[in-house]
């Protein structure tokens, strides 16, 4: 059970993780114009930051799940049909 739902986050985060955003262009045009060092320094800051929204996001979703859990049973049965 555990490694099904390892494999399965292992799969999501690859997912997000392998689109290429706005900032990759700018990382490699950066990395071409100046020191490799200046390039791999910026490549560490941007999944640094990367690295802390996802704990914000880990952290309030977890947060939330718990204020939302007691509204969550109501709102289930609501969704029963007639």
């Amino acid at each position: 059970m555990l490694s099904q739902v390892l494999v399965a986050g292992l799969l999501a985060g690859y997912g997000v993780a392998v689109p290429v955003g706005a900032i990759a262009p700018l990382l490699i045009g950066l990395a071409a114009r100046s020191p490799l060092r200046s390039g791999v320094a910026a490549a560490l800051g941007v999944a640094t930051v990367d690295g802390v929204y996802a704990l914000a996001a880990v952290a309030g979703g977890s947060a939330l799940a718990r204020v939302i859990q007691p509204i969550a049973t109501p709102t289930r049965w609501s969704r029963r049909p007639c």
